[in-house]
């Protein structure tokens, strides 16, 4: 499983509500809401996916910018999430 979280930014900030709606739509996790900004949280089962998900955020309307800020995954080759 990848976990990745960041934060877009959002044109105006009046704009935000119609960007969280098409998270949630997405099933994109919000973490945090500050004025024109939003932490976000993808799961996903590859690193494919997660790219293309960030990717698609991009396209969003009203979304100015998305940075990534930290991913993480498990490897599933041996079951241990310290390999």
């Amino acid at each position: 499983m990848i976990v990745a979280s960041g934060i877009i930014s959002v044109d105006r900030e009046d704009k935000v509500d119609g960007v969280v709606d098409e998270l949630k739509k997405r099933s994109i996790m919000v973490d945090d809401i500050d004025m024109d900004k939003i932490i976000f949280l993808i799961e996903a089962e590859t690193v494919d996916i997660v790219r293309s998900e960030i990717e698609r955020l991009r396209h969003i309307e009203h979304v100015r910018d998305v940075q990534l800020l930290f991913y993480s995954f498990e490897d599933t080759r041996s079951g241990d999430p310290e390999a």
